[in-house]
């Protein structure tokens, strides 16, 4: 009965020993993190939200209240570093930075909170999307249904097809008889403008203001088209 309590007792500790040296070997792993003393997190960003632009995004981020927080970083597509200093006396735990020269397409927005001590919070990452060239290239303008010159009055009226998708309206400008630079605003819901002070082969410009996104910091607009006025119908 000793042998079988003997052996009950050797088999306990073959399985202890191993599991005996783990530990060892993983507190040598995190030594070098707790050596100095607790590992210390600022609080990190919330609420972080990123609004497009034309080759550029606003970042905007909420930070709770943690008093010891003195700067935050951006860090763009984990290459270009933005540090932004941060005064709580400031009355405002709202952070906000325009990211310029970004390139068009998706960028990953890595963002971090550091103490006076140089400590870094958990990083809260956020992708965001730069409009640029290619975007603006697929705009087109609302097209024009009919034009007439009234001779009479010296007006011309533009009727209008549907406006396109997310166009917030369309710009048209002109120089009239007198000399002067003019401009309107046709709205979405508009279909007529008429443009006074005009004269056959007068040019009108137009062009179609777009906002891509209701987030969007930038609206952006398709090329210029031309019309001619023409001779009184």
């Amino acid at each position: 009965m000793n042998r079988t309590i003997f052996l009950k007792h050797l088999f306990l500790w073959g399985l202890l020993i191993p599991s005996l040296c783990a530990c060892g070997g993983m507190d040598e792993t995190y030594k070098e993190f707790i050596e100095n003393g607790e590992i210390v997190y600022p609080g990190r960003a919330d609420s972080v939200k990123l609004r497009p632009g034309y080759l550029r995004i606003e970042a905007k981020w909420e930070l709770i209240s943690d008093p010891t927080i003195t700067r935050c970083q951006l860090v763009v597509d984990g290459r270009e570093q933005i540090d932004i200093p941060f005064d709580w006396s400031a009355g405002s735990g709202v952070v906000t930075r325009i990211v310029e020269n970004l390139s068009e397409g998706s960028h990953v927005f890595d963002i971090y909170t550091f103490d006076a001590e140089g400590n870094r919070s958990v990083g809260v990452e956020a992708v965001g999307f730069a409009y640029g060239p290619n975007y603006t290239e697929s705009l087109y303008n609302r097209s024009i249904q009919h034009i007439a010159f009234d001779s009479q009055t010296s007006e011309v009226t533009l009727e209008w097809k549907m406006s396109p998708e997310s166009s917030i309206g369309t710009e048209i400008s002109y120089t009239d008889v007198e000399g002067m630079s003019r401009q309107e605003m046709l709205l979405p819901e508009e279909n007529t403008v008429v443009l006074e002070k005009v004269e056959p082969g007068t040019e009108i410009r137009y062009q179609t203001v777009f906002m891509p996104d209701e987030e969007a910091i930038d609206s952006l607009r398709a090329a210029v088209s031309t019309v001619t006025v023409p001779a009184d119908e």
